[in-house]
């Protein structure tokens, strides 16, 4: 049974944000995405962490102060310049990544099994609003900071060849720049990472899909030949169900041949952004509980630091719980084919299995640069690295 448009069902409020931030080409006119997407990538994503770093080494605090107060808004931001790159010089890959959730073979199932990919698109939408409501916390926190301050400053220091707090117009629209920054940061990251960990997710849905029809293939045979009506021989309803039952693993192989396509596909579109993020997201932890350890408790620093400690959280543990979901259901392909009723098969078709089986011994895993995995393995690797910064910082 064919589902609707998986991929609008699933990313549809996804696909408009990064429409509008020049992350995804445009259905109409796509002759104008290119320059699009490279002004909104030079204007808001290059220049305020360019500006930030240059005053970074120009500013005379001590590297402490500087570090608790703007280093781990920097870090995010020249991660998010290696990390969008892929987006706006190659468009149509990432295209191909969304596109590929709309092939027949992924929404050709049965009634009983629409509920999987329900589910999945429920739990799309939920984490991408969570995402979006974490995000936006960060970004008012973190543009709201100045404020407590009685002297004007921006959220982020910066350097500029003028000066920018003498004439009130000047701080004002400097002030507005560096928040649409902000803001063009965190929504388009939180889309990215959501977007590229849920991909990963179907696949998982689809693994699931697979096992559940590899598990019930003989008594679903039944009863598709009995619904028929057909006055056959006990003989010749064997023969029928075994010709039948072949065909069906033969789709079997077909659809675990399109998941795994799938996700090497994800691997090779997106391994070095999610690479980008987990080198980011380490430095950012750290930054965070760095600032936590000397901000005063309820203010808006605090906030600040606990609302992107949150958001950076929540960004690596997604990738890695659907890694590890994808490994680990990838993991018992073989128990549910030996769970089914192979023994009653043909010749033929327990052959067809043997090579499946030892096709999907390896479980499928996704890699960040072909160097981490994503598992909650990583998870902790990362908060165990971060910590052990954080004490060089503290040491410092």
């Amino acid at each position: 049974m064919p589902s609707n448009d998986l991929v609008q069902r699933s990313f549809k409020y996804h696909l408009i944000i990064m429409k509008i931030f020049g992350l995804y080409p445009f259905d109409s006119w796509p002759q104008y995405f290119t320059p699009y997407a490279l002004f909104l990538y030079i204007i808001f994503t290059i220049a305020t962490p360019i500006l930030a770093v240059i005053h970074l080494i120009v500013d005379e605090k001590p590297i402490v102060d500087v570090i608790t107060e703007n280093a781990f808004m920097i870090v995010e931001l020249i991660a998010l310049i290696a990390k969008f790159l892929p987006f706006k010089i190659y468009p149509e890959r990432t295209k191909k990544a969304l596109s590929a959730l709309n092939k027949e073979i992924f929404n050709n199932h049965l009634p009983e099994q629409e509920s999987v990919l329900d589910e999945t698109v429920a739990n799309c939408r939920f984490i991408f609003r969570i995402f979006c409501t974490s995000c936006a916390f960060a970004v008012l926190s973190w543009a709201s900071l100045p404020l407590m301050y009685e002297e004007r400053r921006f959220p982020i220091d910066v350097w500029l060849p003028f000066e920018p707090f003498e004439n009130t117009a000047v701080y004002l629209s400097v002030y507005l720049f560096v928040c649409l920054s902000g803001v063009h940061a965190g929504f388009d990251n939180a889309t990215v990472d959501s977007i590229v960990a849920l991909l990963i997710y179907n696949a998982s849905s689809q693994v699931i899909i697979l096992k559940d029809t590899l598990m019930h293939l003989s008594k679903r045979t039944e009863d598709e030949i009995s619904k028929e009506n057909r006055s056959l021989s006990t003989e010749e309803k064997e023969n029928l169900k075994s010709d039948i039952i072949y065909k069906k693993i033969c789709h079997c192989v077909d659809h675990y041949n399109a998941i795994y396509q799938f996700v090497e596909d994800l691997e090779d579109i997106f391994s070095m952004v999610v690479f980008s993020q987990l080198i980011a997201s380490i430095i950012i932890i750290c930054i965070c509980c760095l600032q936590l350890s000397v901000a005063v408790p309820f203010t808006i620093p605090f906030f600040g630091a606990v609302s992107f400690l949150t958001a950076a959280l929540l960004e690596l543990f997604l990738y890695c719980y659907s890694g590890t979901l994808l490994f680990e259901e990838s993991g018992t392909i073989v128990t549910a084919i030996y769970m089914s009723n192979w023994y009653n098969y043909d010749k033929k078709s327990k052959k067809a299995l043997l090579t499946m089986m030892e096709r999907a011994k390896r479980p499928m895993m996704v890699t960040a640069g072909k160097l981490m995995n994503f598992s909650l393995e990583t998870f902790s690797t990362v908060i165990r690295r971060s910590y052990s910064l954080l004490a060089v910082l503290k040491n410092y």
